[in-house]
């Protein structure tokens, strides 16, 4: 008998080990169109049309992560494992493309269904996929761009499941200063100023519409006609979303009391 009769077969590799680098080089590119024929993953995986562009901007397409993600899936790989692959696969739009193909799947089987027996159930999909998206967002920019800090909040790759990810991804971001995608998170000064600009601009658009200018008018005073109305839009405003917000602490006060209110009343006004 020689060598090569003795040498051992080779051991067949793992689903999971054949799954990872399918999933690495997958056969697919994906679009909502004809939705009612690619509704598997072995759909969202078929072979590519001869000349379909190929490479990592078309890697885990919109498809596959509405199988993956939104309907059940039996597949061994985990959840954390293609949130990993898609950080080491996918730049920042290619990601956002595929994750927001996901949700706009969902979307049209939403649309699609109103009024039927299936409302509720694509109802419930399209909520599962939006908030996957939520969760995928804050595990892929906290891997990419906040690792430091995400390990400082005990993140492991090993360990770290996808249900703890996004609030430990969120806060990872947060304790960096960026958004999901990288960019820097606006102080809270610079969002004061961004909604009152907003602010500013509507009231003055509506003001005016309300109060048009006058034909002897020139341009300085009809302005500094409207500013008293902007003015006074922008404090009523002001106003309403600060009971806006003295109405949601009060909800969520009696909320959390419960059978506790009468007492807690009590101890604050002592």
């Amino acid at each position: 008998m020689n060598a090569q009769q003795n040498k051992p077969a080779a051991q067949p590799a793992s689903r999971k080990g054949q799954m990872a680098r399918s999933i690495k080089h997958p056969q697919d590119t994906s679009s909502v169109a004809n939705l009612e024929g690619r509704t598997t993953t072995e759909a969202a995986t078929a072979a590519r049309p001869a000349g379909m562009r190929t490479g990592a901007s078309t890697n885990f397409s919109g498809q596959y992560l509405y199988d993956r993600f939104v309907l059940p899936s039996s597949e061994d790989i985990t959840r954390m494992d293609l949130v990993r692959l898609m950080v080491e696969s996918l730049d920042t739009k290619s990601f956002k493309d595929h994750v927001g193909e996901m949700v706009n799947i969902a979307k049209t089987f939403a649309e699609r269904d109103k009024g039927t027996t299936g409302e509720a159930l694509a109802a419930g999909r399209l909520k599962t996929a939006q908030n996957t998206q939520s969760v995928l967002r804050a595990a892929y920019g906290a891997i990419k761009f906040a690792s430091a800090e995400l390990e400082a909040l005990g993140y492991e790759p090993k360990t770290m499941g996808y249900n703890l990810i996004s609030s430990v991804g969120n806060r990872a971001l947060k304790d960096k200063g960026i958004k999901w995608d990288g960019t820097k998170l606006p102080t809270k000064e610079e969002v004061a100023r961004t909604n009152h600009t907003k602010a500013e601009a509507k009231a003055l658009a509506e003001a005016m519409e309300a109060h048009p200018k006058h034909d002897d008018e020139d341009r300085a005073a009809y302005f500094a006609r409207l500013d008293k109305y902007v003015e006074k839009a922008l404090a009523a405003a002001e106003a309403g979303d600060q009971q806006a917000r003295i109405n949601k602490l009060v909800a969520d006060i009696k909320e959390k009391a419960g059978d506790f209110l009468p007492d807690l009343i009590k101890a604050l006004s002592a």
